[in-house]
């Protein structure tokens, strides 16, 4: 019956795209913030997709990326001064 669920299906195309599983701890099915850890059992929910982690891996929303930096180098040098 489990091949009848959407998110069974979605976890199995994220396998296809090259995704592993997402889980906490030891078990590998534990994560429920996207489709590559816990699967539900009804066919039309939930409305998600891949977390934020498996989206960035995928390349999706590129255009959307920006690189942080925690402290500029001259705010480090004042700090151990």
């Amino acid at each position: 019956q489990w091949c009848t669920y959407y998110s069974a299906h979605m976890h199995e195309i994220g396998h296809n795209l090259d995704l592993g599983h997402s889980g906490e701890g030891n078990n590998e099915y534990a994560d429920t913030s996207g489709l590559m850890g816990y699967s539900y059992g009804q066919d039309d929910f939930p409305r998600m997709c891949f977390n934020g982690a498996q989206s960035w891996q995928l390349g999706w929303y590129s255009s959307k990326h920006v690189t942080l930096t925690a402290f500029p180098e001259s705010v480090l040098n004042l700090i151990i001064i």
